[in-house]
């Protein structure tokens, strides 16, 4: 969950034919706010905001170890939870009610 609070989009990667050596793989791309609502609640409906569609080849499948990137991501120091979301143009420490935070943040709200 961390990890998509830090993103701005989720790529969610689905394989065809439902096969362990299949070679056609298609990406999903969703916005993290609504993938996070969509995953939390299914009856929430989602639409991708973009695709693509290619085959793996020898050299695609090797390039990835599942056990190797869990242990990197363990390993790595992350920032807070505040300086995310103040990153991501929220409003962290404000006070509700103030016409000049309520504006910024809004403005910064449509630039997402």
């Amino acid at each position: 969950k961390q990890l998509r609070d830090i993103t701005a989009y989720v790529h969610v990667c689905r394989s065809h034919f439902s096969h362990p050596f299949t070679r056609i793989s298609t990406v999903y791309k969703y916005d993290a706010p609504e993938y996070d609502l969509a995953y939390s609640n299914p009856l929430y409906p989602i639409a991708p905001e973009g695709y693509f569609v290619y085959i793996q080849t020898n050299k695609v499948r090797g390039l990835y170890d599942t056990e190797e990137l869990i242990d990197n991501l363990l390993d790595k120091e992350y920032i807070s939870d505040d300086e995310i979301l103040s990153n991501q143009g929220y409003v962290v420490n404000g006070v509700y009610g103030d016409k000049k935070v309520v504006k910024t943040a809004r403005k910064n709200f449509r630039k997402m």
